[in-house]
């Protein structure tokens, strides 16, 4: 497949659009832009894009309805949700809805960056079959999500256990992209997490940080500090002797409802 763009963005705002094009020029990928949802939902019917940044709050189309109408389509390509109204609610949305990303405004060269080589790294590991897709969870290096479990989009999950504790953990596909880990940022027993805030922060050979949110809220009761022995835990056994936390949770009920339940990926 021809890419006439390497990144589409997608913002009302021209400032921001300028800042987001600067910073994608200066790691040399070619650049398209679009003010509104409905004008994006065109152009990606006319051109290939190998990655999409777009912003929540626009007129005409949201982000959010961008998202639907782009998946109607069957498109495979991974999009990254930014907003200046950076709530949880608005990142554990997004991803739920299939976003590859979320970024809060205003956000770093480095987070933007960051961000952007991994959809890059998923995007070329994934274009030799068009089969492929985030969407449908067929790429060949994801590790199945067991049925028992909730994910937040394609970054974290979450398994509530019998004794009204949960645990908490990263899905393999995010691991796999985010280059070769030199660090992991771990929280510490009686720290509190929220939903959609930072679960883990990984440090990678090159220096990127790359964060993970959060499926749930609650606070740490157990690490897991084998994964700071063994990295390799995270990629190749994430939902069993890689995950990160457990917690006492403190809304389970209404945020799993915020999830997709991995038994769904099987339907």
């Amino acid at each position: 497949m021809r890419y006439d763009f390497d990144i589409l963005v997608i913002d009302d705002e021209s400032v921001v659009v300028g800042a987001v094009s600067k910073i994608c020029k200066y790691n040399n990928f070619t650049i398209d832009t679009a003010n509104d949802g409905s004008i994006a939902l065109e152009k990606v019917k006319k051109f290939h894009y190998r990655v999409i940044i777009c912003d929540i709050m626009m007129p005409e189309i949201d982000g959010f309805q961008f998202l639907d109408e782009f998946w109607k389509e069957n498109k495979l390509t991974p999009i990254i949700v930014t907003s200046g109204f950076s709530t949880n609610e608005n990142a554990v949305k997004a991803l739920t809805n299939g976003a590859f990303d979320f970024l809060a405004k205003p956000f770093s060269f480095d987070e933007l960056s960051s961000t952007i080589n991994r959809a890059m790294r998923y995007h070329k590991s994934s274009k030799i079959d068009n089969n492929i897709s985030i969407a449908n969870l067929s790429h060949p290096l994801y590790v199945a999500c067991p049925s028992a479990y909730y994910r937040l989009g394609y970054l974290s999950w979450a398994k509530n256990e019998r004794d009204g504790t949960a645990l908490l953990g990263i899905i393999n596909l995010y691991y796999e992209f985010i280059g070769t880990p030199a660090e992991l940022i771990l929280l510490s027993v009686e720290s509190k997490v929220y939903q959609g805030s930072t679960l883990l922060t990984i440090i990678s050979d090159d220096s990127s940080e790359h964060v993970v949110p959060s499926p749930l809220s609650g606070t740490i009761v157990e690490v897991n500090e084998n994964v700071n022995q063994n990295y390799n835990l995270i990629g190749k056994d994430p939902y069993f002797g890689g995950w990160l936390y457990k917690i006492i949770p403190s809304d389970i009920e209404e945020e799993l409802k915020q999830l997709v339940p991995c038994s769904s990926d099987r339907v």
